[in-house]
């Protein structure tokens, strides 16, 4: 899959026009595809696309930026496609948000392509519904249609026979939570309609091994996420199943769907065709295609469907892109499955699971990375960074460069400051995600996929059968036996649930990467109205974990079955509409339920002897006000509120000014009595906890403590149900324009008041992105970790992040030899704009330290420069860098796919084997690895400076130290003249040989190599000394 660059530009209101913020990189797509027709050529890979940008809105004026286009580099571009996800802000807390909604624009002069590709992508569709002013929900008709265009893909060429069926419903009696009319929430048995096989389809294996070809992958293929244009805008999920023997084997007669004449078989399409069983490639749910209706009214019964849309693209340029389907993803190669998952903290909070539970855990991938943070044994910075790594031919991340360049130098590398530094951010950015709860345990993620024995049944008959998985029952790769499950977002802990694994005859060899669901029960259902169109499920293989599931006998749906908002489909009622939806209403209700399970879950829950439960906080303040303590407490402290650090805070009970600083706080603290009025109120408190017998949950052993969660939970039921219908809503809204309710949305304001865990801060989603002092942060709870996370994460703290921040970034700089070793020291000319373009790089970041927008500005320059300097040959490349010293960081932005890769690609390996090997002495993923020694031979040195060092011992050459230098300009490698005690160069006084050094060579003139670097500069001009080797 190609991958293509864009630049992402971002609105500045001030001068009323774009402004660079970087290039981002997206994956070959419809759109691009369309986009190559339109402009007659093929994009290369990594090619930067002109005439597409990525537009961050602003926030005061972005409808109208929509509306009319913006200005960027003095051009005028103007919308053409908005995913969803472009559409949501960041997650950010709700007093400090920062609007960031993202949208693809296109250069103006091409605005005829915005047309041709909507029209390439809907058959004329589009076109239609706005030439008829229809009345259309036009994010669900127009704009997600669009959208799909730009999902990452591969193209398989050519159509394959698609057999459209109906969408069939089946009815499911339960025990439910749901809200009444008078939006209370009541419990009651009652009856739900589900459809069956939700975004789900078939194919033959006929048709994987096309897709294995076009994919050239060298195993089955035995599911594929696809998209497909032609006017049908498909979605959704092919399984490899052999449907045409499974239905020819279960034929009792003819039915109104399935019939056999002259021993051939029938299926009945959407359309009311009959199709040949034997000449179907796949069969598509009708969910699957979503502008399959649209078509109903213009395909004749007895009709094709292809017979009225193929010939629409018959004489369209755009023919090509789109007679075949695309494929998103398939399963990965059976050999690199581990059966590892990685969980989130939206599982972990949402479990009756201790924090000690927890640690013990993550105990083994802790002990892992404590191996790996000293950065002194290269074998387990080898293992952890082989762990990280993407395919280095199709993107070179910079874990990829430092794997390479480890491998290819061996243990040295270790050393160098700038690759110690990188390998300190790797690890950093990985261990503040293992704090934040991505613990790696047994289990897989799924892509969900219908029993499809039983689909098969009902396509037959109608009925689902008997011989499928039965309810409650599920299939995943052979494995039986308990499992958690679950599906993000999480708003509500009742969506975690068990499942019991089976053994099915008829499912048996495939991968455990899909999850066969049963087409008797609700599990989808509980699962925020998933369906099976692409949605992952996790699915985990962890005791611990599997008895911290919390049940609810009577889960929450909403049963709100509201209509899709209609508007007059115009170009300005669009972009309307997208403002309209625009927004990550998913992500703040997701942070809510953080806040609240953070609340639930903390360890300073106090417990009543009648076994009632309330929070230390809230029954403190109750307290306070019942002794008439409170008005004098916060007398004290409503000026200078540390924790509570927020504008305007209201609370039914107490009141607070503006907060004060950091700085004020601590001078307050220091000069009053605040301090020990603190500590005689807690003591008094304390006091009354004593006589009234209340205690803490710690106080309770770990069953009685898992009893109390439990019930604290149960306790906060209809909060937690609330979340899950703003989050249903909330996903809902960019389709249906329906916003969450008014008396929702006063009631989840309560939430707000409450802080999100310290964890958080370590994951970046806080006011300061984690990139500030926690106790300067906004939204984050500054107290001693008190819930059941934030004391996993500070336990993470002690074992892993305060060491690896008390490591010392001290290195040595690799010298010339580094880039002499890969690239060769042979021959070359210095390239003077090349230099120019180096130091010019070198001063622009050291001016704008700190600034990541200008910093990514200056490279992008830079990129652009070294690009225009054209094909510089391998020796003028390696002779301009050595001669200026370039840092490896300028390396691997600038020259590493052209120059650095290939050859590094050639190079041999430094590094020993590690062979997995269950005696091995090495640790990581869960795996031990065994050291398999390569043969080195010590006579061959490939680093240049000790190459010198051994040619100066055994007297090959001679090495003279010179000070006094006049700083001419001189190349590396050149003829000397030696007088005395002085060198000359092109007849121009170089230096003066030091004393130590005169007499040992006699006068003459010589070829000398020239060195000037030492651990401290690499600067020729700044230079004081250096050595010639003659």
């Amino acid at each position: 899959m190609k991958r293509i660059k864009i630049e992402m530009v971002r609105m500045n209101i001030t001068k009323g026009e774009a402004e660079f913020e970087k290039v981002i990189d997206l994956t070959e797509s419809y759109f691009f595809k369309c986009w190559e027709v339109y402009r007659g050529k093929k994009l290369e890979n990594n090619e930067l696309v002109d005439g597409i940008v990525k537009v961050v809105l602003s926030e005061d004026n972005g409808l109208n930026e929509l509306k009319e286009g913006i200005t960027y580099n003095d051009n005028k571009y103007i919308e053409i496609n908005t995913t969803t996800a472009g559409m949501k802000l960041q997650e950010t807390n709700e007093i400090d948000e920062k609007f960031r909604v993202e949208s693809i624009f296109i250069k103006e002069e091409h605005k005829d392509f915005i047309k041709e590709f909507e029209d390439s992508l809907s058959a004329g569709i589009i076109s239609e519904l706005e030439k008829n002013k229809s009345e259309i929900c036009i994010n669900k008709m127009v704009t997600s249609k669009k959208a799909l265009a730009m999902t990452g893909s591969d193209f398989v060429e050519g159509m394959p026979n698609i057999c459209f069926v109906n969408e069939f419903k089946y009815k499911y009696r339960s025990n439910y939570s749901f809200l009444n009319t008078d939006n209370e929430i009541i419990s009651d048995e009652i009856m739900v309609d589900f459809v069956l096989n939700d975004g789900g389809g078939l194919m033959t294996s006929e048709y994987a091994e096309r897709i294995k070809k076009a994919l050239d992958k060298d195993y089955n293929i035995e599911f594929a996420i696809i998209r497909g244009y032609h006017g049908l805008a498909i979605k959704g999920v092919l399984l490899t199943f052999d449907f045409r023997k499974y239905m020819k084997s279960q034929y009792k007669g003819d039915t109104e769907t399935f019939k056999k004449i002259d021993n051939k078989y029938y299926l009945r399409d959407y359309f009311g065709n009959w199709r040949d069983l034997d000449r179907i490639d796949c069969i598509m749910n009708k969910s699957q295609a979503k502008y399959l209706g649209e078509w109903e009214s213009k395909v004749p019964e007895g009709t094709r469907w292809e017979e009225i849309i193929y010939p629409i693209y018959k004489d369209s340029k755009y023919n090509d892109v789109n007679k075949g389907i695309y494929i998103s993803k398939v399963n990965k190669n059976p050999k690199s499955i581990k059966g590892k998952i990685m969980l989130n903290y939206q599982v972990i909070q949402n479990l009756n699971i201790s924090a000690q539970e927890l640690i013990e855990i993550a105990k083994e991938t802790v002990e892992e990375f404590k191996n790996v943070i000293g950065l002194e044994d290269v074998n387990y910075v080898k293992l952890a960074l082989g762990d990280w790594l993407t395919d280095v031919t199709e993107k070179a991340t910079i874990t990829n460069k430092l794997d390479l360049v480890i491998d290819r130098f061996g243990d040295e590398t270790l050393k160098w400051k700038y690759i110690r530094s990188m390998l300190k951010k790797q690890l950093m950015k990985r261990i503040n995600k293992l704090s934040g709860g991505k613990i790696e345990v047994n289990g897989d993620i799924c892509v969900g996929c219908c029993d499809p024995i039983s689909y098969c049944n009902y396509l037959i008959n109608g009925d689902r059968g008997k011989n499928g998985l039965e309810e409650g029952q599920f299939y995943q790769g052979g494995y039986e036996g308990k499992r958690l499950s679950y599906r993000n977002p999480i708003a509500y802990y009742a969506e975690i649930t068990e499942i019991d694994l089976v053994k099915h005859k008829l499912l048996e060899g495939y991968s455990p990467e899909i999850l066969f669901v049963n087409a008797f029960d609700d599990f989808l259902f509980i699962k925020s109205v998933a369906d099976l169109d692409g949605d992952l499920f996790g699915v985990v293989n962890n005791e611990t974990l599997i008895n911290s599931i919390i049940k609810e006998e009577a889960p929450f749906i909403n049963l709100d079955d509201s209509k899709a908002e209609k508007n007059e489909f115009t170009r300005k009622q669009m972009y309307e509409d997208l403002w309209t939806s625009s927004g990550n209403l998913i992500g703040e209700i997701a942070i809510k339920n953080s806040r609240l399970c953070a609340e639930v879950t903390s360890y300073k829950t106090l417990v009543f002897k009648n076994n009632e439960v309330e929070s230390y906080t809230a029954y403190k303040n109750k307290w306070m006000v019942d002794e008439n303590k409170a008005k004098t407490f916060y007398e004290y402290k409503k000026k200078f509120n540390y924790y509570l650090r927020r504008k305007d805070y209201e609370n039914d009970m107490l009141g607070y000014d503006e907060a004060a600083t950091w700085e004020e706080y601590n001078e307050y603290i220091e000069n009053n009595q605040y301090k020990e009025y603190k500590a005689k109120i807690t003591k008094e408190f304390k006091e009354h906890l004593e006589k009234e017998e209340i205690k803490f949950i710690r106080e309770f052993s770990d069953q009685e403590q898992r009893k109390v969660r439990e019930s604290i939970f149960k306790k906060y039921k209809n909060d937690f149900f609330k979340i899950l219908l703003a989050s249903q809503i909330a996903i809902d809204m960019p389709k249906k324009l329906v916003g969450i309710p008014e008396w929702l949305e006063d009631d989840l304001k309560d939430y707000s008041k409450l802080y999100k865990p310290r964890f958080m801060h370590n994951l970046g989603k806080c006011s300061c992105n984690g990139k500030g002092d926690i106790r300067e942060c906004k939204d984050i709870i500054n107290r001693v970790s008190n819930n059941v996370m934030d004391e996993y994460c500070y336990y993470i703290y002690k074992e892993l992040i305060k060491p690896l921040h008390e490591l010392i970034d001290d290195g040595t700089k690799p010298n010339k030899s580094f880039l002499g070793t890969i690239l060769g020291t042979d021959g070359g000319v210095i390239n003077e704009s090349l230099v120019s373009i180096y130091k010019e790089n070198s001063k622009l970041r050291k001016e704008n330290v700190g600034n990541t927008l200008e910093l990514n500005r200056i490279d992008i320059d830079t990129k652009e420069k070294v690009d225009s300097l054209g094909d510089i040959s391998v020796e003028d490349i390696s002779k301009t860098l050595r001669s200026i010293n370039a840092s490896i960081s300028f390396c691997f932005k600038f020259i590493w796919d052209k120059y650095l890769l290939p050859n590094l690609l050639k190079m041999d390996s430094k590094t020993d084997s590690l062979i997995r090997d269950i005696e091995g002495e090495y640790k990581w993923g869960g795996y031990r690895y065994k050291v398999e020694k390569k043969d080195k031979e010590i006579d061959i040195v490939t680093n240049e400076e000790e190459q010198l060092k051994r040619k100066v011992k055994d007297g090959s050459i001679t090495k003279i130290r010179i000070g006094q230098l006049t700083h001419i300009k001189v190349e590396e490698e050149c003829e000397v003249k030696i007088e005395g005690n002085k060198v000359f160069y092109n007849d121009e006084e170089l230096g003066t040989i030091f004393k130590d050094f005169v007499g040992q060579i006699e006068d003459g003139i010589y070829t000398a190599k020239l060195d000037w670097t030492t651990k401290n500069n690499n600067e020729y001009e700044k230079a004081k000394s250096m050595s010639m080797y003659i």
